[in-house]
């Protein structure tokens, strides 16, 4: 089965498609350097726009501990996908999330 992410969602339109698409998963950029990039509070509104449909993914490059626990006290997620030299197991443990490596 495949099965679906679009990431990057930086604003209503895409949102909303990404939900009527239905995708198993959007992703918000929560590294400042993108294009892509949101804050917390905006991914927290765009979210808002439709509790159910696809999983919430925030992508983070190299995070402290504590980025990742301010933006989840802000905006619900259902996983992290992580860049990085990160200890995986931790932060799985810390958060109770799913983790995601990525490689380039």
């Amino acid at each position: 089965m495949t099965r679906v992410k679009i990431c990057g969602i930086n604003d209503a339109v895409a949102f909303d498609t990404t939900i009527a698409a239905g995708a198993d998963w959007l992703g918000f950029n929560f590294f400042p350097p993108s294009p892509r990039y949101v804050t917390p509070a905006q991914a927290a509104d765009l979210s808002a726009r439709s509790p159910g449909g696809a999983a919430r993914v925030g992508l983070f490059v190299n995070p402290a501990a504590g980025d990742i626990a301010a933006a989840l006290d802000v905006v619900r997620l259902d996983a992290l996908q992580l860049y990085g030299a990160l200890d995986l197991a931790a932060l799985r443990i810390r958060f109770g999330l799913p983790v995601w490596r990525a490689v380039g």
